[in-house]
């Protein structure tokens, strides 16, 4: 683990401690640094702000699931939806946090960032259609994670499965090409 890792491992662990004291609006930059026993610029050097580091604990999960063996598919879907299992109170504490930076945009705009990856992988540019498709995707998975999160009545399988009905054909193909499974 390089020291980059390090460092910011060592601020995602303590900010998971404090919003388990506080609600994330109250969380300071300043006593997250003081705790990790380093200073507000470390902070800085690595995330713009807390809610960085929250889309970060949460690419994190979702890059450790992605590596999943197969092609996109429920299955799939319901490894990455496992892996925030394990975070599930301390994502629903950020998620139910309608600030300025929420965390619901952060997942949006990286929802958004895997479909433009996705497709540039598979040589193809979306048309400004597909561009509308996916951000309606995007927005929906939001919603429906912030569901699962409350309990809404909506099993990890139940919600993986959805998110992969919902996914735009397109999609689905631009992914399967991504991970070389067409």
């Amino acid at each position: 683990m390089s020291m980059t890792d390090h460092t910011e491992q060592m601020f995602a662990e303590e900010l998971e401690r404090m919003v388990t004291e506080m609600p994330l609006s109250k969380v300071r930059v300043a006593e997250l640094a003081r705790r990790c026993h380093t200073v507000p610029q470390t902070f800085y050097y690595h995330f713009h702000d807390k809610y960085e580091l929250v889309a970060w604990i949460c690419m994190r999960d979702y890059a450790s699931a992605e590596t999943v063996d197969g092609p996109y598919s429920p299955e799939m879907l319901e490894k990455v939806n496992e892996s925030f299992e394990s975070r599930r109170s301390f994502y629903a504490r950020c998620f139910s946090e309608h600030s300025q930076n929420s965390i619901a945009e952060y997942m949006a705009e990286f929802s958004m960032a895997l479909a433009e990856n996705a497709m540039a992988a598979a040589g193809k540019t979306m048309t400004h259609r597909q561009v509308l498709a996916v951000r309606y995707h995007s927005h929906g998975i939001v919603g429906m994670f912030g569901d699962w999160l409350k309990g809404n009545s909506i099993s990890t399988a139940e919600l993986s499965e959805l998110l992969y009905e919902r996914t735009p054909e397109f999609l689905k193909d631009a992914f399967n090409a991504q991970w070389g499974q067409v």
